[in-house]
């Protein structure tokens, strides 16, 4: 096949073969960017051009399949044609379907024709083609000589086209000239080049500068322990011939700025700015020998009393997110499992937080920025969020509350805890949260809610992500505020509501008496269209069965009399199929029930919140958590109308199953597995509310806890009898908390005895509104994100850049940035 069959524009990548191109950078081995390395060490070939055997052993060592590009080079051999066959020789390899790395010195950008080459012809042909930046000479030059290019601006020039096509040289900003010591040669000599040219070099300097303008002659240093050279001349001593033959194949010349340009007065007035004449003083970070001036005194002053920005965010990476970056930056076999399916490689990652999940599958530099860069704030409330679904995590904060209540330190221990779980904040900024999120996040209250209007039934009320529905009907225009979601008729809903949600505290923040229903409630005000609006409160609502008639707070639970009956059981087995396992009985009345399960009295179980649990720690042969639900809306999947309940059923020495495998209805059932469905969906909204009861109250703990912490502060700081009564206070009001959260903790180890996690959006589809609301949601806030974060980019870029002096500002106003003038020549030969 000839070569030119293979210069045909094709599809980006749609070919198997891919090249990489990286660089070496200047120093020996120790300029290697790591992204270079990692595609070195995943290449099935690769190809180098380098300067020194020390990084031909590095690569090596790397890449056992690597190849040394510098044989191709010949004593008066063109250069040219040498690089034609560099490239050549890689190419070949990705053309056979291979994974080609090719590394060459410096950047592989910067003079280096056959990395150019292999890239543009590799796309062409529809390989996957890529270059990735390198440290270059300039590079090395801009730290070595210290000047800053923006500063007044950078020319960057090749010596033979220089003079070959008359380039202008800048003379009022920095100069560059690559290649001085191969002056019209374009050939090749392992000794050296014999820059036999270099007098016409030097005689086109003279008649630009004049003899007496500065030069450095300038060649970076290969090695991490040596020095670069950074000899200063004048210009007409590059005539001398001890000087001469020290300018070699890799030296550089930088000529300072001779020219200096005064602002344009029109140019300063259209941009608000009040310029001084142009000084070399402009080109430096300060005024010769005048590092603290007025200005700079005046800023190391201001440091005393520095505080972060209100707009400052430090980086606050999760060790989940931060390994998933890490191996996507790193190893580009991940890279590739990443592109083939986002969401498996994402599956793998354990810890990922869902927005942390949703950044990495946008791969969105904004969102990935926003999950990196969150406030304390912003942590707290995630945490919030985390703790309301997760008994878990609930219950392991309140255990740490509870061992620092007493410490003086309490405070710094808990926060170093919660930094430890990946929560960077504290816990003051946790109970600010908390607050916030029960007030103005309707998402905390997610639940499918039956209510009770003017002493009757009423419609069921269904929260999930966002969307609101009653009587499966969508509420469009809702508020919610202070605790209070409302909908008007106006907004074209058939009915108008004013419902004020809470949990586990009345409106004042004490908490419910004794035998409330725990889970979360609302009251207020329903009213048809066509109705008057009520002149006081009509309406309750509960996660679960109807409440009972009486329109106020707090809810009343279901007694356990509204659930006397018997139930046939089905048992789900390890093959899936649901099998009859014996009958439960609830017998008896209100004052004296008794429970039976398979004809055995079952000894010390609980009710609350239409749950009924027992354990084999009483004395029972097996353990079960069951949650009971009423049919009133029989389908052809779930015929039977009236009680039911789906559980946890687990023998003794059994660990409790991970799902719902048991069910029970009243009569038998030609299809529990879909009949038990119904109860399993009910059940899921319960243990959504058991969960928020069990984070609410260590929340509350927490308020509690930090003021015992801070009452102990004060009391050591000075031991006066008014600050020993508040701290003792204080300890009551914990130790009552923490009474309480005990309490709904164990309720809730009973209501959810494996300590599931359930997310609203994981419960099965009630309203299909709800997931495209999310939807559309997510892919609305990408790309706003998306769009804030650029202007973030460029604003953090504008700040961090040096304040460019070109026009001398007055006090108040400094020139944020100067652009960057690089004319890169590209010899052509």
């Amino acid at each position: 096949m000839s070569t030119s069959e293979h210069h045909r524009p094709a599809s980006h990548g749609f070919r198997p073969g891919k090249l990489v191109i990286v660089g070496s950078g200047i120093r020996s081995i120790s300029q290697f960017t790591l992204e270079a390395v990692a595609h070195i060490e995943h290449a099935d070939k690769v190809f180098y051009c380098v300067a020194d055997p020390g990084t031909d052993a590095f690569i090596e060592r790397h890449n056992k399949n690597a190849v040394d590009l510098y044989n191709l080079y010949g004593d008066g051999k063109p250069r040219h044609q040498t690089y034609t066959q560099m490239a050549e020789v890689i190419l070949q390899e990705v053309r056979k379907g291979f994974s080609v790395v090719g590394v060459f010195y410096g950047h592989p950008g910067v003079f280096v024709n056959p990395a150019h080459r292999a890239v543009s012809i590799a796309a062409s042909e529809g390989y996957e083609a890529t270059m990735l930046p390198g440290v270059s000479a300039e590079d090395c030059l801009y730290a070595d000589l210290l000047i800053d290019p923006s500063r007044p601006g950078c020319q960057t020039l090749e010596a033979t086209d220089v003079l070959l096509r008359k380039r202008p040289i800048a003379k009022d900003c920095h100069v560059i000239i690559f290649q001085v010591g191969a002056v019209g040669d374009l050939g090749f000599n392992f000794k050296g080049f014999k820059n036999t040219k270099f007098e016409i070099l030097v005689q086109h300097l003279l008649e630009v500068y004049g003899p007496d303008h500065s030069v450095v002659h300038y060649i970076a240093s290969q090695l991490t322990f040596a020095a670069p050279i950074r000899d200063r001349y004048a210009i007409q001593d590059l005539v001398k011939p001890e000087v001469a033959k020290r300018i070699t194949g890799i030296s550089t010349f930088y000529l300072p700025p001779k020219d200096l340009l005064q602002p344009d007065e029109v140019a300063a007035k259209s941009l608000g700015l009040v310029s001084r004449p142009t000084t070399t003083a402009s080109f430096g970070p300060y005024a010769p020998d005048q590092p603290y001036g007025p200005r700079e005194l005046a800023a190391i002053k201001a440091l005393k009393a520095h505080k972060d920005p209100a707009n400052y965010n430090k980086t606050r990476a999760s060790p989940a997110l931060y390994q998933a970056l890490e191996s996507l930056a790193l190893n580009p076999k991940d890279v590739l499992k990443f592109r083939s399916s986002r969401e498996k490689f994402i599956a793998r990652i354990d810890g990922l937080t869902k927005p942390e999940q949703k950044a990495l599958r946008f791969a969105s530099t904004g969102l990935i920025r926003q999950v990196l860069k969150s406030s304390a704030k912003d942590i707290a409330t995630k945490f919030v969020q985390d703790e309301f679904r997760n008994p878990t995590l609930a219950t392991q904060y309140a255990q740490i509350l509870k061992e620092n209540r007493n410490k003086t330190d309490g405070i710094d221990k808990i926060t170093e805890w919660l930094k430890a779980q990946g929560y960077d904040t504290t816990p003051e900024a946790i109970g600010e949260a908390y607050k916030q999120e029960l007030s103005r996040n309707l998402d905390s209250y997610d639940g499918k809610y039956t209510t009770n209007v003017d002493g009757k039934p009423g419609p069921q009320l269904l929260l999930q992500k966002g969307t609101v529905l009653v009587d499966g009907v969508k509420i469009p225009n809702w508020s919610y505020s202070s605790s209070q979601l409302s909908w008007t008729v106006e907004d074209g809903n058939p009915s108008s509501a004013m419902l004020h949600f809470q949990l586990l505290t009345n409106d004042t923040g004490k908490p419910l008496p004794p035998g409330s229903y725990i889970g979360p409630q609302f009251y207020g005000l329903y009213w048809r269209k066509g109705s008057s609006k009520p002149t006081g409160n009509n309406t309750v609502g509960k996660v679960g069965e109807v409440p009972p008639p009486d329109p106020i707070t707090p809810v009343k639970p279901t007694p356990i009399s509204a659930w006397l009956d018997t139930y046939q059981t089905y048992l789900k087995s390890s093959s899936g199929t649901w099998d009859k396992a014996g009958e439960l009985a609830i017998t008896g009345d209100e004052t004296n029930p008794t429970v039976t399960y398979k004809g055995k009295q079952i000894q010390k179980y609980s009710y609350q919140n239409e749950t009924i649990s027992w354990s084999s720690a009483d004395g029972n042969p097996n353990n079960a958590s069951l949650s009971f639900y009423f049919n009133k809306n029989p389908t052809q999947k779930n015929p039977a109308p009236g009680n039911q309940f789906s559980g946890k059923y687990w023998e003794s020495g059994q660990a409790p199953p991970t799902a719902a495998n048991l069910f029970g209805q009243i009569g038998s059932s030609s299809s529990p597995g879909t009949a038990a469905n119904d109860a399993m969906t009910a059940a899921q909204w319960k243990t959504i509310g058991i969960n928020l009861g069990v984070g609410i109250l260590t929340f509350v703990l927490g308020d509690f806890t930090l003021k015992a912490i801070n009452a102990l502060i004060k009391w050591v700081r000075n031991p006066t009898k008014e600050n020993r009564d508040a701290l003792d206070q204080a300890n009551d009001d914990a130790g009552e908390a923490e009474a309480q959260q005990e309490a709904v903790e164990a309720e809730g180890a009973d209501l959810n005895p494996g300590g599931d996690i359930v997310d609203a959006g994981d419960v099965p589809a009630q309203a299909a509104e709800a997931a495209e609301a999310a939807e559309a949601a997510e892919v609305a806030e990408v790309a706003e994100v998306a769009e804030a974060a650029e202007a973030a980019e460029a604003a953090e870029a504008a700040e961090a850049a040096e304040v460019a002096e070109v026009a001398e500002v007055a006090e108040v106003a400094e020139v944020a940035e100067v652009a960057e003038v690089v004319d890169v020549v590209e010899v052509i030969i």
